[in-house]
């Protein structure tokens, strides 16, 4: 059963008779796919080497997400969101915080061999997983 047709069935068992057209349209939003990507902005990357970061992420955390639900985030038009985070600390915990939750994440180490240090923590992935999932640990984040 792909992902979409489970979360059909949940959605299904929450909508009652008297559920308002505003509500059913906030489920069927909410259980859309999307991929997270956290760019740490305190360590002064250039705009070329702050987009392949977030490359390395996006990809680097995909073979830790359910296969229905890839392939279902695939053929949806593989939203990502992308945001900023102001501290090397910060970023670090956030990724713990999903990563305790259970949720698919992947952070990036750069390797030194051009603008950064070597060790630096750059960006982080997560997911896709649902928005409304996402809300929890994204919400109070700017994009970039």
């Amino acid at each position: 059963m792909t992902h979409f047709v489970k979360q059909l069935k949940i959605m299904k068992a929450k909508i009652t008779k008297k559920s308002s057209f505003l509500n059913i349209f906030k489920l069927i939003t909410y259980m859309e796919l999307a991929q997270y990507i956290v760019m740490n902005t305190s360590i002064g990357m250039e705009k070329g080497k702050l987009v392949a970061q977030g490359a390395h992420a996006a990809v680097s955390v995909l073979d830790k997400v359910d296969s229905a639900a890839l392939n279902d985030w695939k053929n949806g038009g593989m939203k990502k969101i992308v945001l900023k985070i102001n501290s090397t600390k910060d970023l670090i915990e956030k990724f713990q915080e999903v990563k305790d939750a259970g949720l698919p994440a992947a952070l990036i180490t750069d390797a030194g061999r051009t603008q950064i240090p070597a060790g630096s923590k750059t960006a982080f992935a997560c997911g896709p997983i649902e928005e409304s999932e996402a809300e929890k640990y994204f919400s109070e984040l700017k994009l970039l």
